[in-house]
């Protein structure tokens, strides 16, 4: 029975609205209280009313398709009647839409925090639940992508997701509810999770309308521009979705079951994940290969005629420019040359320079900032900014956190340049907005730049000690410790993309002996203009031996988006030395304090960090924003990679499926086929052509190095590796052959000397010697950075030991024979 309540609603729609509008208003009205209620409950109301003529037609039409169990909806009524014409214009008559004429709409997004905050934003007009991230994924076994069948794809929807699809289908049949936004998020994952839903809920949205919207902040102000602007999901970024998804799938399902077979320990092998891993394993095996060199510095001391110290650095020695001194005892030689020498200054000069803001925050920048400044690792860096973008208890404080576009939004970058007015002042604002614009392999540029949504929300360290500004207020003091430091980080960051480059100079100053044949130089640089450097003034990261306030003076990488912090000590001392070497004058003498003698050893190229593989990934267009955390997170879980403080080390398992990956599907983990394959999704999501189109590409010759694959054997294989990884294995000391490297240091005393060589195990691998059982010397797979070999020290090592009960180390059992 249709409520008096909803009786009293359709009479005031009448009483305002009257005649042909009346009856829209009451159409409207009608699609609210259908659902659950008796055609003959309706047609009493329309009795009680005494509609209008075009009204109750319209309405009796509805109750009719009502009757007899029709689909009817608002739009469909309406048209059944002609539109009357205004009376004095003679224009047909435009009805304006009521807040009743939205109402009853289900929202969904991803997250459970981001969906209580929109559903204060919009009130009961509308039911916004969650999906809680993707709801279903290809069926987890082989065939679920289909070659023969032009690569059609079987879904199911994932067990955990089951009560959440219940929640939203049991909303979706509540009485009234006539629309459903999908409101996920706005990059491609969310385009997919909105397609899978629009999929998986067919049946229950045949009579109601489907919408998708995006904003790229969680406020209410972009929510409600959001929904004033929606779309269809846009099938480019699905078939993009379904390429990424069936490549990710036919590679996994291709490789793995070899793995299985043939590598015991190893459990998979993605796309992505196996290319990062070769960049892990490759730097490893570059550290081991790598010889320090020595070399030898001379460092004089000078002081000027009032006794201030300065530091200086040899140029030319008898005419030559200076090479790098090998010996100690050239050094020394050298040294004592400078310490009899009288200087004095020669020339001087100074060159005035700028430096530019780096760009906006992209995810990966963001990354490698928060890594550097803040000490955080990849995992918390992107929960804190989460966090960040949802807003907890209040408004979204930055926008969208997994981009690689640089942009910032015209309206925003003028909000910037406001904020920097009020609170550093108009000389602090640069001359024109900066937009700016990604350089980095394969951007994709689908929405702008890692920013707070309002600037004018300003970091707890420098709200407390700035004057009053208006509008200005604190971040919130809900959130953790970690979370305002990333907000201030990237709140500062942002704010210089919008200042005045920095203004430097930078001084040289050359001294020469009286003979002439001994030539020094001493540097220093000043701040004439802070400019943007203005920013990070007094920035305390919260993490030891760092500092944000200035950016360091490497050149900046060539896609702009590295983000490098120059200790205050390094700072200070520049322009110490920079004030004092502008006093010195022209032939002014100088003496040498002291000369310092310095031993110098090359180092070898460090361990990856999160951060910095991250970076290299973007750099070379491999993995997209969405991705990086989850590649990181699955080569820890499985063992391939490990953390050492912040270092990432590939483990005896990572080392060895990597070489494996490199023997037999070398194609497949190449830096340069893996970016072309980024591109080639880039273009299904540009629309240039269809995800079939890349899958037909890619499958014939993959699956022909599958097949081949299986056809060779376990000791092949073993062969294949122990040969490949020689060089790092088994490397020649000066004057030894690979023979002589390889012998088995256990076997001296036997007849036959034992040649080392590869053994598989669960854990990877390990070293054994071909006189087993007779010998049992057993080594893992490392070697140290001197050259000599590791122990079995660290936990991650002694998987090769545990995977064999009873053994030691130097010891092995019958399963080294395999």
């Amino acid at each position: 029975m249709l409520s008096w309540a909803a009786a009293a609603m359709f009479a005031n729609g009448r009483r305002h609205f009257g005649g042909f509008s009346g009856a829209s208003f009451i159409v409207s009205r009608t699609r609210y209280c259908t659902r659950g209620r008796t055609a003959e409950g309706l047609l009493r109301v329309l009795r009680h009313e005494q509609l209008s003529g075009h009204a109750s037609r319209a309405f009796t039409q509805y109750t009719l398709q009502f009757r007899r169990g029709l689909s009817a909806n608002a739009h469909s009524i309406t048209t059944m009647v002609a539109q009357p014409k205004d009376k004095q214009t003679g224009e047909p008559d435009k009805v304006q839409p009521t807040a009743a004429a939205i109402a009853n709409t289900l929202l969904i997004v991803e997250s459970p925090v981001k969906a209580t905050k929109i559903q204060k934003y919009l009130g009961s007009n509308f039911k916004v639940l969650a999906s809680q991230g993707h709801i279903r994924d290809l069926v987890p076994k082989a065939g679920s992508v289909d070659p023969s069948a032009n690569f059609k794809m079987k879904w199911a929807v994932a067990e955990q997701a089951k009560p959440r699809l219940d929640a939203i289908t049991h909303a979706l049949q509540q009485p009234g509810i006539n629309r459903l936004i999908l409101a996920t998020d706005p990059d491609r994952e969310g385009e997919a999770i909105a397609w899978h839903l629009s999929q998986v809920l067919a049946e229950s949205i045949q009579d109601i309308a489907v919408e998708r919207v995006t904003f790229t902040e969680v406020t209410n102000k972009a929510v409600q521009e959001a929904l004033q602007k929606p779309r269809q999901i846009c099938n480019d970024l699905v078939e993009s979705y379904k390429a990424r998804r069936a490549l990710d799938f036919l590679v996994g399902f291709g490789i793995s079951p070899i793995l299985w077979s043939k590598m015991v320990g190893s459990k998979s092998a993605g796309r992505v994940q196996s290319v990062a891993l070769r960049l892990i394993a490759e730097r490893e095996a570059e550290r081991e290969a790598f010889k320090p060199n020595e070399w030898w510095t001379v460092d004089p001391l000078l002081t000027n005629a009032n006794g201030k110290p300065f530091r200086a650095q040899v140029t030319h020695v008898d005419g030559n420019k200076v090479q790098k001194l090998r010996t100690a005892a050239e050094a020394q030689a050298l040294a004592d040359r400078f310490a009899k020498a009288s200087l004095q200054v020669t020339s001087k000069q100074g060159v005035d320079v700028k430096r530019s803001p780096s760009l906006p925050f992209i995810t990966s920048s963001m990354l490698t900032a928060a890594a550097s400044q803040l000490g955080s690792d990849v995992a918390r860096t992107m929960a804190n900014a989460q966090v960040l973008f949802e807003g907890g208890d209040v408004e979204g404080l930055i926008s969208y956190m997994r981009t690689d576009s640089p942009t910032l939004d015209k309206d925003l970058a003028q909000k910037i340049s406001d904020t920097v007015a009020a609170i550093f002042g108009d000389e602090f604002v640069a001359d024109a907005l900066r937009l700016y614009k990604g350089k980095g392999k394969n951007a994709q540029e689908g929405h702008g730049a890692i920013a707070p949504v309002d600037p004018m929300i300003i970091p707890e360290a420098i709200f407390m000690h700035m004057g009053k500004v208006q509008g200005a207020i604190s971040i919130p003091t809900e959130l953790t410790k970690s979370q305002k430091k990333l907000y201030e980080m990237i709140w500062r960051h942002t704010l210089a993309s919008q200042m005045q480059s920095a203004q430097l100079n930078q001084l040289s100053v050359e001294f020469t002996s009286a003979d002439g044949r001994l030539k020094l130089r001493a540097s220093g640089s000043q701040v004439v203009f802070a400019g943007y450097l203005k920013a990070f003034e007094d920035f305390d990261t919260g993490k030891e031996g760092s500092s944000g306030d200035i950016e360091e003076e490497e050149e900046e990488e060539e896609d702009g988006v590295g983000v490098r912090t120059q200790s205050s000590a390094r700072r200070q001392e520049q322009e110490r030395q920079a004030r004092l070497l502008s006093n010195l004058k022209g032939e002014e003498p100088v003496w040498v304090q002291e000369v310092a003698t310095s031993q110098h050893l090359s180092k070898a190229a460090p361990r990856y960090t999160e951060a910095q593989l991250v970076k290299t990934l973007q750099q070379l267009g491999i993995g997209r924003p969405s991705t990086y955390a989850p590649v990181i997170s699955v080569l820890q879980e499985r063992g391939y990679v490990v953390k050492e403080g912040r270092a990432l080390r590939a483990t005896s398992r990572g080392r060895v499926l990597s070489a494996f990956l490199q023997q037999y599907f070398a194609q497949y983990v190449d830096y340069e086929f893996t970016s072309d394959m980024e591109s080639q999704l880039d273009d299904v999501a540009g629309g240039k052509m269809g995800h079939a189109a890349v899958l037909r590409q890619f499958w014939p010759p993959f699956d022909a190095w599958v097949q081949a694959s299986k056809d060779v054997s376990v000791r092949d294989i073993v062969d294949v590796l122990d040969t490949s990884l020689a060089a790092h294995l088994f490397r020649p000391s000066d004057g030894q052959t690979e023979a002589e490297a390889r012998a088995c240091p256990a076997c001296t005393q036997r007849a036959q000397q034992g040649r080392l060589g590869l053994k598989l195990s669960k854990s990877g691998g390990f070293i054994g010697c071909s006189n087993y059982p007779d010998c049992s010397y057993l080594r893992p797979l490392e070697l140290q950075q001197d050259g000599g070999m590791a122990s079995f020290s660290s936990p991650k090592d002694q998987e090769a030991l545990e995977a064999f009960p009873g053994l030691s180390e130097g010891t092995c059992n019958s399963l080294l024979a395999g």
